[in-house]
């Protein structure tokens, strides 16, 4: 049976609809500016500030999963809410580093609560079609990518960084609240595959224990490496290149839309190809359009947007259908959490680090060079530890 009821489609558009709040609160490259000159602080401080707020949806997504399972999604959602509604006006409050690194925590935990809803339910509408299922979900994600950095952008100009930040923080509030009404699970027979928290945790003692568990780890935290660094530089790096700063925000935006249209092809193409082999061809993608940029010339600069743009569409929509073609479905939200925890960990070392790299080099080109290295390099570890033949039957 390919899907279990007519509703998984409808749940699937609407998953679509509202997956875009996770691109509202963390524009990382639109804010690093404004926020380092109100709140007086450097650079490299404020990209700790976002990889802080981007681990804790990784490490909440990865660390909740299970226990969200329990729980009706009304119950989840309208409390986190309520409580992105009173982080809105955090940076009225806060005036210190600390205070700031707080509140952007706090976002991070509630985006981290609504991120493991929306990849570990909407699955479980669908016994095959996984991968175009999450295709159209993370299509919403996409669109917001695009919106949002000029919307940002605007506010800021407008209304300054602390008012810019409250306006969309209440939006996504509102969003969330309308998410609350229209998500739902599906009706799972009893099947066993809800099962007890003794049962998973005895599968993630077996799962760690596993030899191609820490390279499969480190894969996936390479997977996204390369989008935490150009999401922090990508527009002061584009108005560096002579770009005029507005128009840099919308060619960042670009990256997210571009990629709105293979989150969706890339399902398809994935459920005939092979979702692992999609995921290597992105890759490279990846890797070539960091090379391409190096050229920092106009005509390198919007190929290189459109190739990451694929690459991180293609990936988005199909690393959860390849770790669900690893394991037992029946601990879908287990396996999702356990492995975003690899994306939390690139999260917190990757903009810090790129940023002390870019400040002290002065130049984006070693930073691109060796996100493009390692992400090629990645093809192979990805490739190799995602081969079902590597793991335990009992997984």
């Amino acid at each position: 049976m390919a899907i279990r009821s007519g509703a998984g489609w409808s749940s699937a558009l609407r998953f679509s609809r509202w997956s875009s709040p996770g691109a509202l609160c963390s524009p990382s490259g639109v804010l690093l500016d404004p926020l380092a000159e109100e709140f007086d602080a450097s650079r490299v401080a404020i990209s700790t500030v976002f990889s802080a707020e981007t681990f804790a949806v990784y490490i909440v997504a990865g660390s909740m999963g299970i226990l969200l399972t329990r729980l009706r999604i009304r119950r989840v959602i309208v409390p986190v809410a309520v409580w992105v509604a009173l982080l809105s006006g955090g940076l009225h409050v806060v005036s210190s580093y600390l205070g700031l690194l707080m509140v952007f925590a706090g976002i991070g935990l509630a985006m981290g609560l609504v991120y493991i809803i929306v990849v570990s339910v909407t699955p479980r509408w669908f016994d095959e079609h996984r991968g175009i299922a999450t295709g159209i979900f993370f299509a919403g994600n996409g669109l917001g990518m695009q919106v949002m950095p000029p919307v940002w952008a605007r506010l800021i100009d407008g209304y300054g960084v602390r008012n810019a930040f409250t306006i969309v923080l209440l939006g996504a509030a509102a969003i969330y609240v309308a998410a609350a009404v229209v998500i739902r699970r599906p009706r799972i027979d009893d099947d066993g595959s809800e099962r007890g928290l003794d049962d998973l945790l005895d599968w993630l003692k077996r799962l760690l224990r596993e030899p191609a568990f820490p390279p499969l780890f480190l894969a996936m935290a390479l997977l996204y490496a390369w989008y935490f660094l150009i999401s922090t530089h990508a527009i002061n790096m584009f108005a560096a290149w002579g770009i005029e700063r507005g128009f840099a925000t919308v060619l960042f935006g670009v990256i997210g839309g571009s990629s709105i249209l293979a989150r969706v092809a890339s399902g398809y193409a994935g459920q005939r190809l092979g979702f692992r082999r999609m995921i290597a061809v992105s890759l490279l993608l990846i890797a070539v359009g960091c090379f391409v940029f190096i050229a920092q010339t106009t005509l390198a600069i919007y190929a290189g947007i459109l190739l990451l743009g694929i690459g991180l569409g293609t990936t988005s929509a199909l690393y959860v259908p390849v770790l669900l073609d690893i394991f037992d479905p029946a601990n879908d939200t287990a396996i999702v959490g356990i492995f975003n925890v690899a994306f939390g960990a690139a999260a917190l070392v990757v903009p810090p680090v790129s940023t002390l790299v870019v400040e002290a080099t002065g130049d984006y080109r070693l930073v691109l060079g060796l996100t493009g290295v390692v992400t090629a390099l990645n093809v192979a570890v990805f490739y190799r530890s995602t081969a079902p033949s590597r793991w335990s039957d009992t997984l």
